[in-house]
C-alpha cells in the first residue's frame, strides 16, 4: 500500500477536534503509542529510505515496514503492516534474528477517521501537538486541510522525526 500523509503543526487541538465531528469524522483511538524502531546493527535499514517499526497502540500492535518514495509536498512511502498478537514476543524475536532496537518514541495520539481518510494528533513531551492527514493522493489531503480552515503551505512533507528535529532548533 502507498501511504499519503503531511502533518501541520502548532495546532489548537480543541478546535481542530471540533471541526473534525463537524465534518462528521469518528474518533477511533485515543491514548498512549509506544513505538520502537528496529535496524540492523549497521543501521543500513535507517541508511537506505527504510524503517521497521514495531508498534504498541492501546491494546493493539503491529508490525510495520516502510520504504520512503519522496517528500515533495506530501510524504509517500510504501507501507507494508500487519497486527501482532504479542508486542512483547514480538520484540523478543526480531532482537532475536539480530536486528538492534534503534529507537523508541512514546506518544499520545487522538485519531479520527473520516471515510477514506485518518486524522492523527500527536502530543509528545515538549512539542506542540500536531495533525496528520493521511489520504489516497496530495489533491485529497489538500482538501481536507482546507475543510478544517488550514492553506497548502502548512501542510509539511515531514516525518515524526522532522517534527521533533524542528523544534529541537528552536
Amino acid at each position: 500500500m502507498i501511504e499519503t500523509e503531511a502533518k501541520i503543526l502548532g495546532i489548537d487541538r480543541k478546535v481542530v477536534e471540533a471541526a473534525l465531528l463537524g465534518l462528521g469524522a469518528r474518533k477511533t483511538f485515543d491514548g498512549e503509542m509506544d513505538a520502537r524502531l528496529f535496524d540492523r546493527p549497521d543501521r543500513s535499514i535507517w541508511s537506505s529510505g527504510r524503517l521497521l517499526r514495531l508498534r504498541k497502540r492501546g491494546d493493539r500492535a503491529e508490525l510495520t515496514f516502510k520504504k520512503m518514495l519522496g517528500k515533495r509536498g506530501v510524504k509517500r512511502a510504501v507501507e507494508i503492516e500487519t497486527a501482532v498478537s504479542d508486542f512483547g514476543r514480538t520484540r523478543k524475536i526480531l532482537l532475536a534474528l539480530g536486528f538492534v532496537e534503534a529507537g523508541r518514541r512514546r506518544k499520545l495520539r487522538t485519531s479520527y477517521r473520516l471515510g477514506g481518510a485518518e486524522f492523527e494528533i500527536d502530543v509528545l513531551p515538549g512539542i506542540p501537538p500536531y495533525l496528520e492527514i493521511e489520504a489516497r493522493d496530495e489533491r485529497e489531503i489538500r482538501r481536507l486541510a482546507g475543510l478544517l480552515g488550514f492553506r497548502p503551505g502548512d501542510l509539511k512533507p515531514w516525518s515524526m522525526r522532522d517534527v521533533i528535529r524542528h523544534y529541537r532548533k528552536r
